[in-house]
């Protein structure tokens, strides 16, 4: 486990946040533009109901947006290149039943043939991870994990 992994797997989330940011973007300025050109109707509950449903769904994409550059904001804190004492943000945790990268949930990362899951460290499992150090073990869903290795 190198540095450069890390650095790889840092790149990697913060392409999968982008990627959700853009598409997040355009589905509210779709609502956006939807809702700015709708006209008054002679059915006005009904006109009053669409017009409701719009501003809430633009206001549940409103909090996905800043959820995400939260996430962002998270990946950009990570430093690669510094040498971790303790298992933290940006560890890359090396266990019998996986290698887990200390950042944001995402979707599972292979590089090289190896597979790598991101996960937040408000997660059950990275809660467990940030108090451990190698020779660690602990049960999670009732699977036995123990703590080789960090970078």
């Amino acid at each position: 486990m190198s540095r450069e992994l890390k650095k790889k797997l840092l790149e990697l989330c913060l392409l999968h946040v982008n990627d959700k940011s853009n598409i997040l973007q355009s589905e509210f300025n779709v609502y956006k533009d939807s809702a700015a050109n709708e006209t008054k109707s002679t059915a006005g509950d009904k006109h009053d109901t669409s017009k409701s449903m719009m501003q809430m769904e633009q206001e549940k994409m409103s909090a996905q947006l800043k959820d995400i550059l939260n996430q962002k904001k998270i990946l950009l804190s990570i430093k690669v290149n510094v040498l971790q004492k303790t298992i933290g943000l940006g560890s890359l945790v090396h266990t019998d039943q996986g290698v887990f990268f200390l950042s944001i949930f995402s979707k599972p990362i292979t590089i090289d043939g190896s597979l790598y899951i991101a996960i937040s460290l408000q997660s059950p499992i990275g809660k467990e991870l940030i108090k451990s150090k190698p020779g660690f073990s602990f049960m999670f869903n009732s699977k036995h994990y123990k703590v080789l290795s960090f970078l």
